[in-house]
């Protein structure tokens, strides 16, 4: 089974670490995708250092911007 995480905002780090180091020791093989939504890469770095998550497969670099955008 293949799995794809999504993650986006800070929580989603937090939430992600845990699920894809679990699924990891299970053998899954996993996509970990980044919206690159409103956060800095050197914060995204960090985030993804400190939890001890894999870099992404993935970076959309969406940005930020209003709702309506």
């Amino acid at each position: 089974m293949h799995l794809l995480h999504l993650v986006g905002a800070r929580p989603n780090f937090v939430k992600a670490a845990p699920v894809l180091r679990a699924f990891a020791k299970m053998g899954f093989e996993q996509t970990l995708v980044h919206t690159g939504a409103a956060l800095r890469r050197l914060y995204v770095r960090s985030f993804f250092q400190h939890l001890q998550m894999p870099a992404p497969d993935v970076s959309l670099e969406v940005g930020s911007g209003s709702h309506a955008r």
